[in-house]
């Protein structure tokens, strides 16, 4: 059983390039159609304040301009032309005259902030729902990577007939069913010990995942019984246990580097993994009925 499932690991890790070839393409796409976007509502967003502005100045009367002078006058003019130019760049006086030349329209200008805080929300919902749309469009391509990806495995490692695609359709969502009632119960009977509860629905899991490949693959030849054997589901959670710590290993290998590097490299790895410990108990059933 271990080494089936370790071999299985190993053998098909070509497969990995599976969901990291579709990651990274719906990756790709939806950063450039998503700074394309940005790009298109900050011009947007700009371009309407800035025709905001014109008609303020023009409705303000003479308050602008008195502004202006006001602020002009801040600056030593005596000075020499280094000296002047440095503060007219410094940052306290830009920042106050932006902010007071904004007071000034909206003070002289009825409806200038109810305007632009308009502006400015318009340009924050846009700007969510890009980023929205970006974040569905992603794990729309991590659902894609991930079925495409068992496909792949299972024709590798335990390719079904029609029979037992149907087979599987039908017994599938049971087996999860029980699972999920299985591990409800050991939740609420032992309280308070996570590790023992982890521990017995790891059992759970891998007795529920063996019937279901016996189920769907079995013959005359293999009983039950010689498939759920302590033994085989120990190796089983062994296997698992196994493929994880060497997902986590490289992880911080990668994380060492970059995490950004690391987390665009760990995904599409742990997409393979899982289907890899999702098929296990299957391929061994199919290697039980090849011995025979």
């Amino acid at each position: 059983m271990y080494k089936n499932g370790m071999k299985n690991f190993f053998k098909n890790m070509l497969y990995i390039f599976v969901p990291m070839g579709i990651i990274y393409f719906f990756l790709i796409f939806t950063t450039y159609g998503a700074v394309e976007n940005f790009i298109k509502i900050i011009e947007k967003m700009f371009g309407d304040i800035f025709v905001l502005i014109d008609e303020s100045v023009e409705g303000s009367g003479t308050a602008i301009q008195e502004f202006i002078d006001y602020s002009i006058a801040q600056i030593d003019w005596s000075q020499d032309f280094g000296t002047v130019i440095k503060e007219i760049l410094d940052t306290e006086w830009l920042q106050n005259t932006v902010i007071g030349f904004l007071q000034t329209l909206d003070i002289s200008v009825e409806g200038f902030t109810t305007g632009f805080n308009e502006i400015i929300q318009t340009f924050i919902s846009s700007a969510i729902g890009i980023l929205i749309v970006a974040v569905v469009i992603c794990a729309l391509g991590i659902v894609l990577a991930d079925f495409v990806t068992g496909i792949v495995v299972r024709r590798k490692t335990a390719k079904r007939n029609i029979k037992q695609k149907i087979l599987h359709l039908v017994l599938e969502p049971l087996l999860s069913a029980s699972i999920s009632v299985a591990l409800f119960f050991l939740t609420i009977t032992i309280k308070g010990y996570v590790i023992l509860v982890f521990a017995a629905g790891a059992i759970v899991y891998e007795v529920f995942t063996l019937i279901l490949a016996w189920l769907i693959h079995k013959d005359k030849t293999v009983k039950l019984k010689d498939v759920i054997t302590p033994a085989n589901i120990m190796l089983n959670i062994a296997v698992a246990a196994t493929i994880i710590a060497i997902d986590i290993a490289v992880f911080l290998l990668l994380y060492l580097i970059n995490i950004f590097v690391a987390v665009l490299i760990i995904v599409p790895i742990l997409i393979y993994s899982f289907k890899i410990i999702d098929h296990n108990s299957e391929s061994y059933v199919k290697s039980l009925l090849n011995k025979e």
